[in-house]
């Protein structure tokens, strides 16, 4: 096993085991039932891969369903862990972010109402926002049954660490977002974000945690309430990164990602300043597990996949 899977594991580990602890100090319960689908599509997933790579001896198959079924344990462990961390209750740094905004001569308020005063782009901005976690699953996909190994363990662990980073941020980096912090119609942004801003769930839940009105947490009714750092921005900076080089991939997926980014701000509620902290987040953690990855004697240097 490469140094870079233990991680992945051990952070899965960690997350799950942060999990137990917290709810069990705190008082909270949960819905165990929320967490049936999700527990049997990766269970299911770990027996495959297992059965690819003990019994078929199929490599390329048994690689692409272990890092698959490993994501989604982590997902659910740290969508846990999210709500956990805001019950910290940090004081609200909206302020902050807006004022790094304005630093760099970004007026989001202004650049958010000529956005959304093009009709058309909200369900284009939707489809592409929406559009992260398929092309993680086709990532996953493309590059274990290509075979570059190497790139595939990277790419998920990045996802993993960077997930738990931004999980463990956000708690002193808590924020309810721009739409919020300024003031913006909910009519206005509730029919351009439909997802993830509708009735208000996510700064419902959020508050509710901040003020310690949740008990009992179930998968079913969790919501994306991190602000800051933006990990739809540690996505789409994974993506690029994860297929770079990588033969009828690279291009598209670069284009794709691109535009996904121009998306963030207005379709998940962010800062520009959000944006900024999570793609430096991910270059970090990517640049941190490359060279790790090259550490080990003999092993040889990533290279860019054909």
């Amino acid at each position: 096993m490469s140094p870079i899977t233990k991680i992945a594991i051990a952070a899965t580990g960690l997350t799950a085991l942060i999990d137990v602890v917290w709810m069990t100090a705190a008082g909270h319960s949960f819905a165990w039932a929320s967490a049936a689908p999700l527990a049997a599509t990766s269970g299911g997933l770990f027996a495959l891969a297992w059965y690819y790579g003990r019994v078929r001896r199929e490599a390329k198959i048994a690689a692409a369903t272990f890092w698959t079924a490993l994501l989604l344990a982590f997902s659910g462990f740290g969508a846990v862990a999210s709500y956990l961390f805001a019950t910290l209750n940090f004081p609200l740094k909206d302020a902050w972010f807006a004022a790094f905004d304005r630093a760099l001569g970004l007026d989001w308020v202004a650049l958010t109402h000529v956005v959304l005063g093009q009709g058309w782009l909200g369900g284009v901005a939707t489809a592409l926002y929406m559009s992260s976690l398929p092309l993680i699953a086709l990532a996953i996909v493309w590059l274990g049954l290509r075979g570059h190994r190497r790139r595939l363990e990277l790419f998920v662990t990045a996802l993993i660490v960077s997930c738990l980073l931004v999980i463990a941020l956000s708690a002193p980096l808590a924020a309810v977002g721009p739409y919020y912090h300024y003031g913006i119609d909910p009519q206005v942004y509730q029919a351009f974000a439909p997802v993830t801003l509708s009735d208000h769930l996510p700064l419902r839940h959020l508050l509710a945690l901040r003020e310690g009105r949740v008990d009992v947490l179930s998968l079913q009714t969790i919501q994306g309430i991190v602000v800051m750092p933006s990990f739809h921005t540690v996505i789409s900076v994974l993506l690029i990164l994860a297929t770079r080089g990588v033969r009828w991939l690279a291009w598209p997926m670069l284009a794709v990602n691109v535009l996904i980014l121009a998306t963030i701000p207005f379709e998940g509620n962010h800062y520009f300043a959000d944006m900024a902290a999570g793609a430096a987040l991910a270059l970090a953690v990517w640049a941190a597990l490359a060279r790790l990855a090259r550490a080990p004697a003999g092993a040889p240097a990533l290279r860019p996949a054909h």
